[in-house]
This record gives C-alpha cells, structure tokens and sequence, in this order.
C-alpha cells in the first residue's frame, strides 16, 4: 500500500512538472497563483523524493542483511553433516568387508565347499 502511495505521489509530482504548476492548462492565473502552486508542488516533489530516498536505504539495508543469511547459509551447506559422515564411514567399512570375504575365500578355498 505504502508503495502505491509513493507511486501516486509520484505521478502528481511529475503532473505538475509537466503542466508548469498551472491549475488550469487552459485558464490564465495571476502570478502569484501559479507561484503557490509551484511552491506547493515543489514541497510536494521534495517530500516524495525523500520519502523515495528513505525507502531505497531501507530496501538496501533489508537486501545486505539477505546477501548476509545467504552467505552463512552457503557456508553452512559446504560443511560437511553428520548424515554424510556416517554414510563415508559405511562406505569404507563395506568396501573392506567385501575385500575381507574375497581374500578369506582365496585363502581356504576347500573349507567353504
């Protein structure tokens, strides 16, 4: 909501700019008229670039902070777990099991027939 808000202020700010702060295109008004209505666009031009402005530092302090959690969540996901540790130990331990069973059977090969 606050982002239509902002876009609206916008869309007069610019509105103004391109009519040259005349209320009526079409009605000629006196000068200080039109003055007023400068002043009042330019305060109105002023507060939604600020409002622009905060709301850029504030997207860009909400995007560092993302950058952060996906930085640590990349290093945490380098690292091996425990799931990956117990499956190279079981790895390791059935690869010398089947050499176990092939050198036993070399070694007495009439005992198992």
């Amino acid at each position: 909501m606050a982002h239509c808000l902002h876009l609206l202020t916008l869309a007069l700010c610019l509105g103004f700019l391109l009519a040259g702060f005349a209320p009526n295109a079409g009605a000629a008004s006196p000068p200080h008229q039109e003055a007023t209505h400068g002043l009042a666009a330019e305060e109105i031009c002023g507060e939604t670039l600020a409002l622009l402005q905060q709301h850029q530092q504030e997207l860009g302090r909400e995007l560092r902070r993302v950058h952060r959690e996906i930085a640590a969540l990349r290093h945490d996901l380098e690292q091996p777990g425990l799931k990956e540790i117990f499956s190279g130990i079981g790895y390791i331990l059935g690869l010398c099991g089947v050499a176990f069973f092939f050198l036993g059977r070399r070694q007495n090969p009439g005992k198992g027939n």
